[in-house]
């Protein structure tokens, strides 16, 4: 009888080492993801180790538009991150052909409906040709570009980028309180 009781003890103690070998694969399992993770988050922040909604084509645009504001003498503007967002998502519904324009009363009224204060955005659009280039030197020269770079009314910046089968765009979304 004393071997049967004994046998049970090696079991028990056999099916805690395996739950506990199992546990620790998990751990590294979960812990090797986040990791990668990490790296992959790194790689579409920029320079930074910390999260950014960013991608850095957009953040290079709006970092040069504060460039040409500052040369302008004007403030720059303060990045947004939920411009940045609608940007990107305005962006990809042109380029998928789900859009023809952006509803820039929409994007207020949703931006007021999420508790923030009210807005009055306005966008710039531009749609890249095939093998084309943005910006053009000459794109900084268009009126409504030349106003984002010189109203001091405006202190909001975000920007937005996509291809897709109707093409590549950029969305520029700027705004002042209301």
């Amino acid at each position: 009888m004393k071997q049967l009781i004994f046998h049970q003890q090696i079991r028990y103690l056999f099916a805690l080492f395996i739950l506990a070998v199992l546990f620790a694969m998990a751990i590294h399992a979960d812990l090797a993801k986040n990791a990668a993770a990490a790296e992959s988050v790194g790689h579409l922040s920029g320079e930074s180790n910390h999260f950014s909604p960013v991608i850095e084509s957009e953040k290079m645009l709006a970092e040069q538009i504060n460039r040409k504001r500052e040369a302008n003498h004007a403030v720059p503007l303060d990045m947004d991150w939920d411009l940045f967002r609608f940007s990107r998502f305005e962006a990809k519904d042109l380029s998928s052909g789900k859009i023809r324009s952006i509803d820039e009363s929409k994007l207020a009224r949703v931006i007021a409906e999420s508790g923030r204060q009210a807005l009055n955005i306005r966008s710039l659009t531009v749609r890249v040709p095939p093998g084309g280039q943005f910006p053009d030197p000459s794109w900084w020269q268009n009126r409504n570009v030349q106003a984002l770079l010189n109203l001091d009314s405006i202190h909001l910046l975000g920007t937005g980028h996509a291809k897709g089968t109707a093409g590549e765009y950029w969305v520029i979304l700027y705004a002042s309180d209301q």
